[in-house]
């Protein structure tokens, strides 16, 4: 199409959108053209993406005046995961699908996510992390692709075969596993005028952390109330259960720091998904011993060219007590150096101070002493 045909069709588009009577009527517009102006955006043209960037302008007015306004999801979804589709336009069609999916229905986001974790198939990291939070809420209720089937089958329904978009997804709900509560994080210097930054929590590095929370500390995954952070740990426990994805320990590490967590309901979701993917023997296993000791110990701080940011902190002491508990059922645990040493070191310390506090207030609750009791 020539580029004055193209754009007389963007201008007539443009005043479709600007003269709909209704916020009905704007709606079925976005419906109808948002996706087909997004192709636009690729045209060589200069004057035809400069009229595109001036619709997508007064549709970003539009939709940020009128939060209730929906966008085609399923239509934005077909053209993301279209690979005949340049980059350049899948990056704002990616732009429209994180904004608009928080206002759908819950039961539209069910439907739609195993499309959407497909579309990632081949897509940039950065744009993996950022829809894969979109996930989290709902990751529990996704139901499988079929009643019956393997991991691998059920896996490759929902582009779960995809190495790096498997390894970004057990990545981030891992970190989810981790955080203990939904306050804003400090990842600023506490103190005006330093540039000294607060450590991140315990088993989190600090880029790990910007990506939940964002670098002002706020974002945390959407999440509001302390009761939606147990719903969500509860649902990725559910959620690693049944996907057990052609490698289960991608999902050991979740539900180590499940089994260890403060709150009773996901402890006991997270043993009881532990003693099913696990027999006694497995504890022997090489691969097993290595990821209890990734979660307990953190980054070896004597690894060379690994960046400050990327240092992980050593699990929490009550995580610390747990996990060497898991090491206790180990021979092999025993032979591992000098991951052994260090992870007697640091729980000898973590035994010690919990000690200490438990004597020093006599009012510690038993909840407080079970999360450190040691699971032999």
């Amino acid at each position: 199409m020539a580029a004055a045909a193209e754009i007389q069709l963007l201008e007539r588009v443009m005043f479709k959108l600007a003269l709909a009577p209704s916020d009905d009527e704007l709606q079925s517009n976005i419906g109808t053209f948002l996706a087909p102006v997004l192709l636009k955006g690729a045209s060589p043209n200069a004057q035809v993406r400069a009229k595109v960037m001036e619709i997508l302008s007064h549709v970003n007015k539009m939709t940020k005046s009128r939060p209730k306004l929906q966008l085609p999801i399923n239509a934005l979804l077909a053209q993301y995961a279209d690979p005949s589709i340049p980059d350049a336009v899948k990056n704002f069609t990616k732009i429209y699908l994180a904004s608009g999916w928080g206002k759908l229905p819950k039961t539209t986001q069910l439907e739609l996510a195993p499309k959407l974790l497909s579309g990632l198939k081949g897509r940039p990291t950065s744009h993996i992390e950022a829809l894969i939070l979109l996930l989290l809420p709902i990751l529990g209720e996704i139901a499988p692709p079929v009643s019956t089937g393997t991991p691998e089958t059920i896996s490759s329904a929902y582009g779960l075969d995809y190495k790096p978009l498997r390894t970004a997804l057990y990545e981030i709900m891992f970190d989810v596993m981790l955080l203990a509560n939904i306050d804003k994080q400090q990842v600023l210097p506490e103190t005006q005028g330093t540039t000294l930054l607060p450590p991140p929590p315990p088993g989190l590095s600090r880029r790990r952390l910007y990506r939940l929370v964002g670098k002002n500390g706020t974002k945390t995954a959407g999440l509001i109330g302390q009761s939606q952070l147990i719903a969500l740990k509860r649902g990725i426990i559910k959620f690693v259960s049944t996907y057990s994805m052609h490698d289960s320990m991608e999902s050991l590490g979740c539900l180590l720091v499940g089994s260890a967590d403060g709150h009773h309901q996901i402890a006991s979701d997270a043993s009881t998904a532990l003693k099913r993917l696990l027999s006694k023997d497995d504890y022997n296993r090489a691969d097993v011993v290595q990821n209890i000791y990734h979660v307990l110990l953190g980054t070896d701080p004597t690894a060379t060219g690994v960046s400050p940011d990327d240092r992980r902190s050593p699990a929490s002491v009550s995580m610390q007590l747990v996990l060497f508990g898991y090491l206790l059922r180990s021979t092999r645990a025993a032979d591992t150096f000098p991951e052994c040493l260090r992870a007697i070191a640091l729980t000898t310390a973590a035994s010690t101070s919990s000690t200490s506090g438990a004597v020093g207030n006599p009012q510690s609750s038993g909840a407080d002493r079970k999360s450190t009791a040691l699971p032999l």
